[in-house]
């Protein structure tokens, strides 16, 4: 093997977000891996010829295994596709050796990481490590929306997740990413890191310099190859042309930029050379021979020059090409790309109708009364609760308060604390009903997780008449665990609190839910 390369398996394959997936790559006899610092990338040897490189995002210190997170580009050329077809668990992968480009600033202070969709990969390693080192930071996560954001339940447990801000394009405008507001005033020691797609970094980038930020203290990272023109030039050698192939190559060519010209200043397009056959190996060494050109004159060929072997093709028969295999290669790749994308979303749809019913059993449990069979008081309610619960879920809300029934609870027991505080508390006068309208629903399904955010209009009646009317809004992160999906994330808010006017209890409130099941 090559020094410079590792030869790993693919431990665990997890289908993060839409279009996105995370591999973690281990060494097959459980050895360490070589140490990476936080920002470094791998380049990944999919096929011979096709090298893709990609971000290290786990935390350099632990050195059991390397995480990359791998989104699936529409327009792939062979890279994400073949990922996205072939990398299963137990598959191995050959890896370069980590190297860094988009190293942290030893002598900064205080960092400033922002990163856009998958661009967030590189900037997870340096929040690891910025936490580790008792640094100031924090990390500003930028998606389109919930669906298309992995490592939300990874940044959700992380001891550093207070200092993580989310950012989604579809939300509420107060949450999006506000450049005065999240960029911090321009210091010496302050330092900034932009990773993501190249208009979302140009926008950030650009209003970091209206604000004062220095350019030495601004660093990038964009996911676009760049092509190196930088070297002398060069004149690519025809190695031998046959006669019944020469007129054949001449009409192909015939005043176009492929045309055979003068030496020192031929260049023969691929289209030309593809069409050689291939001689017998073995063929007798002989003087030096001069190459016909169009023009007349003679080239004696170089010293140097490659000699093909040669060996007349059978009537009809075509010729293999390298050119060819690669296309054909990636012609493949492409296709068991769509074939597991067709497949994905048959399981999406299968995993929507599960979450959908999840999700209705939830909100029926939190109805006041409840009308689920069985639930004939509160002890028993929340215990349903908690079993539609991961062991590792949080469940946090924001917005405008009532006593104890927003904060963040993480796990079983804490959870489990959350609602019998809540159905605990004593209320005068009595809530008599509160009852869950939707109003609308979103779904992403990506393999074994899915996220989805629903709104719900929510009477509250009382015991003395009194009502009112609450909007709220539920983001829920869900994980498929042993074939059963299960909430791994709450995240509840407040739209609006009003009043109602006095009388529509009377009216309405027995109606309503009978008229609801």
């Amino acid at each position: 093997m090559d020094p410079q390369t590792l030869d790993l398996v693919v431990a665990r394959r997890e289908q993060q977000a839409h279009g996105i997936v995370v591999l973690d790559l281990v060494a097959a006899d459980g050895r360490a891996l070589p140490p990476f610092e936080a920002g470094a990338h791998v380049d990944v040897l999919m096929a011979p010829g096709l090298v893709r490189p990609y971000s290290l995002c786990g935390d350099p210190a632990d050195r059991s295994r390397y995480r990359l997170g791998v989104l699936l580009e529409p327009a792939s050329r062979g890279g994400s596709a073949a990922v996205h077809a072939g990398f299963g668990a137990g598959a191995p992968v050959r890896i370069g050796l980590p190297r860094n480009r988009f190293a942290l600033d030893p002598s900064a202070t205080r960092s400033v990481l922002v990163g856009g969709g998958i661009g967030v990969t590189p900037l997870l390693a340096m929040a690891h490590h910025l936490h580790r080192a008792g640094q100031d930071f924090t990390l500003h996560y930028c998606a389109r929306e919930e669906g298309r954001a992995a490592f939300l339940a990874d940044l959700a447990q992380a001891p550093f997740h207070g200092r993580v801000g989310m950012h989604l394009d579809d939300g509420p405008p107060g949450q999006r990413l506000d450049l005065d507001r999240d960029l911090p005033p321009p210091a010496p020691g302050t330092h900034l890191y932009v990773c993501g797609p190249t208009g979302f970094m140009d926008w950030v980038i650009a209003g970091a310099r209206q604000r004062g930020h220095r350019e030495a203290q601004i660093h990038s990272e964009a996911f676009t190859a760049t092509v190196d023109c930088a070297g002398d030039g060069f004149e690519v050698v025809l190695a031998e042309v046959w006669p019944h192939r020469r007129r054949a190559c001449r009409r192909q060519h015939r005043g176009g930029p492929g045309r055979h010209r003068r030496h020192g200043r031929s260049v023969v397009r691929a289209g030309c050379v593809r069409h050689l056959p291939v001689r017998r190996a073995g063929r007798r060494a002989g003087p030096p021979r001069h190459l016909p050109h169009r023009g007349g004159e003679g080239r004696q060929r170089p010293d140097d020059a490659v000699l093909l072997p040669r060996q007349d093709p059978a009537p009809g028969a075509g010729v293999v090409t390298a050119t060819g295999i690669t296309q054909a290669a990636m012609d493949i790749t492409q296709l068991a790309a769509q074939v597991q994308a067709l497949s994905d979303q048959v399981q999406a749809m299968q995993a929507e109708a599960d979450i959908r019913r999840l999700q209705a059993r939830y909100m029926h449990l939190c109805d006041t009364p409840c009308p689920e069979a069985g639930v004939d008081d509160d002890g028993v309610r929340i215990d349903r609760i908690v079993g539609l619960y991961t062991e590792d879920a949080v469940w946090e809300g924001v917005g405008a308060t009532y006593g104890n029934q927003f904060g963040r609870s993480i796990g079983h027991a804490e959870i489990r604390r959350h609602f019998e505080a809540f159905w605990g508390q004593k209320r005068d006068p009595a809530l008599v009903l509160n009852v869950h309208y939707l109003t609308s629903e979103q779904i992403h399904v990506a393999g074994d997780t899915a996220s989805g955010q629903w709104v719900h209009l929510q009477p509250w009646i009382f015991g003395d008449g009194s009502s009112l009317l609450r909007s709220s809004r539920l983001n829920n992160g869900f994980r498929r665990v042993d074939g059963v999906w299960k909430l791994s994330r709450t995240r509840t808010e407040n739209v609006f609190v009003a009043p109602l006017a006095a009388g529509w209890a009377e009216s309405v409130g027995t109606q309503s839910v009978l008229m609801r099941r």
